[in-house]
Formats: C-alpha cells, structure tokens, sequence
C-alpha cells in the first residue's frame, strides 16, 4: 500500500537532486536547464524546453522545498526569450530554423502554473503564446512540429493539452479549436494506438494523444478511448522496463504482442496520461505504476535511461513522472479525498446521459399536455414544437444518443400534425 508519507520523500529526494543541478547565469539573473539534468558544470546551458519543464513542476504547490528565487529566475529567462510575436525563440539545440511548437508549448504549461502559484502575474505572456499557437495551427486542425510543417502527432496532443488547460487565461474561445485538432488526432488512430512517422504503433504518441483528449473534458471523445486506455495499461504491465528509448510496439495477426520493449519514457508518459483520471477504479493499476517508478529511482534521486549516455537524467521524462507523482497523490492520497468516491468518465458520462433523457421525457410530457390543451380548443400551434425540436438539439446534439431522441421527437410530431390535419377536414 503506498502512502502520502512515502510519495512525499521520492519527491523530496528528486528535487534535491534537482536544486543541485541548476545552472545559473554569470549576472545571477537567469536560472535554467538543457534537456538533461546531469552535466558537469562545463556543459550546463540554458534551454527554453529543458528550463520551462523545471519550472513547471517546481511550481506546483506540492513541490516546497524549492526556493522561489530559483523559480523567479527561471521564469525570467523563460519571458526573456519571448517573442513578440508569441512564440519562443529557436533553440540553439535544434535542428529546425523555426521554433518549435511543444517548445512554445512548454513555456507556456510553466507559464500557466507559476501564474497560479506563485504572486508574479504573467497572463500577458501566456495570452501571447497562447494567441500565437491558436495561429499557427494548420487547415486540417493539427499542428506540425514547426509552423511551415505538416501536423504531427506530438505536437498536435501537446497543443491541445496547453490549450485545456489556458482557457483561463485567453479571451479567444478555444473549444472548437481544441474539439478541430482532437478530430484531427482521431483521424490518425489505428484500433486503440496512434502510429508514428513511420506507420509503427507507438505508445508513447499514444499516451500523449490520450492525455490530450482526457484533458479536454469532453464526454463524446473521451467515450470513444475506453479500449485506448486498456491498452496504455496492458503496454505498461506486459513489458519488463528496457532503460533507453523505444518508440513504438507491433502489432501481429489481429493480436497485439510487444516485439519491442516499452522504455523508460514510455513507462513515464503512460503513467502521466492516466494519472489524469480522478477514476477510482484505476487506483490499483496506478498504484502498481507508483510502486514501479519508486523502485527505479536512482540512489541520486532521478529516473535515467541508462543505455543513453546522451541523456542520463532527461528532464523530460522526471517532469512527467513527477507531475504524475502528484496527480496520484492528489487524487486518491490526499486526506481530502480519502473516502470520497471519485467518479470515472463512465459513470459521469451515464450521470449526464440519464440527466439528458430525464430532461427530454419531461419535455415530451409537456408536449403531450400542450398538444391536449390546444387540441381541445382546435388551434395547436406547431409551430412551437418545431421550436422545442431546435432548442434540444441546439443544446445537447453533442451528447451520444441524442439523434434517436430527436428522431423520434420528429415523428411524434410528424403525426401530431397528420392528425390535426385529418380531424380539422
């Protein structure tokens, strides 16, 4: 049985580490990372991505044993690097001559939580980012790696994730961009698993792509993840950890079978994903992921890939197990939960649906009543049902099952007025 007390100290222990390992500028004005927490002095540069993903997670209010001057100046490196235009400056890491989207959105994740806890106010920057993505999202409703490029997998999930959680901070309405770029990712599922560049499928585009959709809240989509959402669990379970980076699994013969094992950053993005569903129903199965990252923890207190001697301590993948730490902890350890029944998008789903129908039996009951009254005294106003008919499918056409309702709404009324017309001859 994990506990509170147990999680506290790995999170502890990781930012330890973490504090350790943070570079800071000659003028002691900026503090920062690359994608790697584990360099010699020598090598500690600044990145947008690496330094967006430490204040991210060292601003959540869980994480106190980080001091806010190390957070205030890595968020003063990140504003430094804005541009006007919204975006992020290019890394010099990278390969590509435009900024690249998940980088933007990074910054704009990190941007989002500093905001809400801590007392600097930074929505005019997260406005910015937030208005430059919305942009630079392509016809098709995805989004590619850089603006000039075709939508891709990755980035388009972590758009959509920014975007779930920056309706706050933008006067833009953003659900039908958000409910565009999920359409977008549904296109590109194959059975219960997204494929990647290579027309492999590949579990963590999947786990990124699932993250996306859950985030948004949305009943509809998230129905339709149910079987995605096996999977991601199954792929954890069935593969022993293989330490480096292993991009996709196979599937054979109508059966899938893991000819690849599942990595470290796989295992992690998997368990951040589903640490997202206040399910208790999952508890167990999360559970038993805490239990596994607990274990694999370095005596030094981060999680590795220890057959990538590129990157030993990607920050990446301990931002993602840590956030997933805290979900955990948050959801079903945390005293003001315990006990508490947290409901899983099925039961939400079926708690919405019964609403609805309880809703349209109440409305047919009232047409009926109407019907009679104005049948008596021979002046049914039909047009008033045709009104009825709109405003039931202009508020709740999004919900699964509607159609039928409306369908036999419209037939009802079909023969109402067949009859008035016979009767009135």
């Amino acid at each position: 049985m994990i506990t509170e007390v147990q999680v506290n100290e790995h999170i502890k222990k990781f930012c330890t580490f973490f504090v350790s390992n943070i570079a800071i500028s000659k003028d002691n004005k900026y503090a920062g990372f690359i994608l790697d927490l584990d360099r010699t002095e020598k090598e500690k540069r600044f990145a947008i991505g690496g330094t967006s993903l430490g204040l991210l997670f060292s601003s959540y209010n869980e994480i106190g044993v980080i001091d806010n001057h190390y957070k205030e100046k890595m968020y003063n490196f990140i504003i430094s690097k804005q541009l006007e235009t919204g975006n992020w400056t290019i890394s010099s890491l990278s390969k590509y001559n435009e900024s690249l989207i998940y980088t933007t959105c990074f910054a704009i994740q990190s941007l989002i939580r500093f905001n809400q806890n801590s007392n600097t106010k930074c929505e005019n920057y997260i406005s910015k980012g937030i208005k430059w993505l919305v942009d630079n999202v392509n016809n098709d409703g995805g989004w590619g790696l850089t603006p000039s490029m075709t939508s891709h997998i990755h980035s388009t999930s972590e758009a959509i994730f920014t975007l779930n959680i920056a309706k706050n901070f933008c006067k833009l309405n953003l659900d039908s961009i958000i409910e565009d770029g999920i359409n977008w990712l549904l296109k590109y599922k194959k059975e219960n698993i997204w494929e990647n560049e290579n027309k492999k499928k590949d579990i963590f585009f999947t786990a990124l792509a699932y993250r996306a959709i859950i985030t948004s809240n949305n009943i509809c989509f998230i129905n339709k993840l149910e079987e995605t959402k096996d999977e991601l669990i199954n792929s954890f379970n069935s593969a022993k950890c293989h330490k480096q980076k292993v991009y996709y699994i196979t599937v054979g013969d109508g059966e899938e079978h893991i000819q690849e094992l599942i990595g470290a950053h796989e295992k992690a993005m998997i368990f951040n994903a589903l640490s997202y569903l206040k399910d208790i129903h999952i508890k167990s199965v999360l559970e038993n992921q805490v239990e596994y990252f607990l274990n694999e923890q370095t005596n030094t207190g981060y999680w590795t890939c220890k057959n990538n001697e590129n990157q030993k301590a990607p920050i990446f993948l301990n931002t993602e197990i840590i956030i997933g730490l805290i979900n955990f902890k948050n959801f079903f350890l945390n005293n003001t939960l315990k006990g508490k029944s947290i409901n899983n998008n099925n039961t939400i789903c079926k708690k919405l649906d019964n609403k609805l129908y309880l809703n349209i039996a109440i409305l047919l009951i009232l047409i009926g009543v109407f019907c009679s009254i104005n049948f008596i005294i021979n002046n049914i106003d039909t047009q008033f049902l045709s009104k009825i008919i709109k405003f039931i499918n202009d508020k709740y056409e999004k919900y699964s099952g509607i159609a039928n309702f409306l369908a036999i709404i419209s037939v009802i009324i079909a023969i109402i007025k067949f009859l008035i017309s016979k009767i009135k001859k």
